[in-house]
């Protein structure tokens, strides 16, 4: 499937140190969590959510506003997410 084999390497790219690399990870999230119920369930699966909402706590809002958008896309899901 092209959004497990697209996880895996976004959730390699939320770890990297270059943060213009995490930034743009993050608005992927971001926009992968704003679909179906079925691309968040994929999403939770890898269990980057922690390393997502962990980026809440950067200095630059440039990492936080992705951040937040993708777990607020993840929490206005289904009441199982």
């Amino acid at each position: 499937d092209v959004i497990k084999e697209l996880l895996v390497w976004l959730c390699k790219l939320v770890y990297r140190e270059d943060e213009e690399i995490m930034i743009n990870a993050l608005w992927a999230f971001s926009y992968l969590t704003d679909g179906s119920e079925e691309v968040i369930n994929e999403v939770l699966r890898t269990g980057i959510a922690r390393r997502i909402s962990d980026s809440l706590l950067h200095n630059r809002m440039a990492l936080k506003i992705p951040a937040l958008r993708a777990i607020g896309n993840i929490v206005a899901g289904n009441e199982t997410h």
